[in-house]
């Protein structure tokens, strides 16, 4: 039995449903009290910090609907969030930021430099890399990559397909 094509009303129903349950995830994330208190004046600046960098990325998942912030857009924000997934990782991340983090569907997996700036999983970070590999051995011939960064930039500027990330 094949499914009726969805009306228009029911349509707007699902956006309207869409919009509501991100209006009150936000809600959630505005309600968060900060119970921090800093000691000094060296943990009001960084508690400052890091609450502006916090502004920063509900206004980008607002936008965006991801937390993944591209080098590109803002670099100190996506510094910021690298660190955030670093401090997770060694155990250094609150309590209270990590459930502030986890309101907006912060990814805390610390991801491959390369394959996490592409989207890509490990092991579709392996597989965009190998083909890269092959690719430089038709060109050249070789597998032997310059590992040295004065040897790396030479051979980007004679190569249109660059190796490096």
């Amino acid at each position: 039995e094949e499914e009726e094509p969805a009306s228009e009303e029911e349509e707007e129903d699902n956006d309207n449903q869409i919009h509501n349950n991100r209006e009150e995830e936000q809600e959630q994330v505005e309600e968060v009290v900060v119970e921090e208190k800093p000691k000094n004046k060296q943990q009001q600046e960084y508690l400052l910090l890091w609450e502006t960098r916090y502004s920063q990325l509900t206004k980008y998942h607002r936008q965006f609907f991801t937390c993944n912030v591209p080098k590109e857009y803002n670099k100190q924000l996506w510094h910021w969030t690298k660190k955030q997934k670093r401090n997770f990782q060694l155990g250094k991340l609150s309590q209270e930021r990590y459930d502030r983090l986890a309101l907006l569907n912060f990814d805390f997996e610390k991801k491959n430099a390369c394959g996490g700036d592409l989207g890509l999983n490990r092991e579709e970070y392996f597989e965009f890399r190998v083909g890269q590999l092959v690719e430089f051995k038709e060109k050249h011939g070789h597998m032997r990559i310059p590992s040295d960064e004065k040897n790396r930039k030479k051979k980007s500027t004679n190569n249109d397909n660059n190796t490096d990330c």
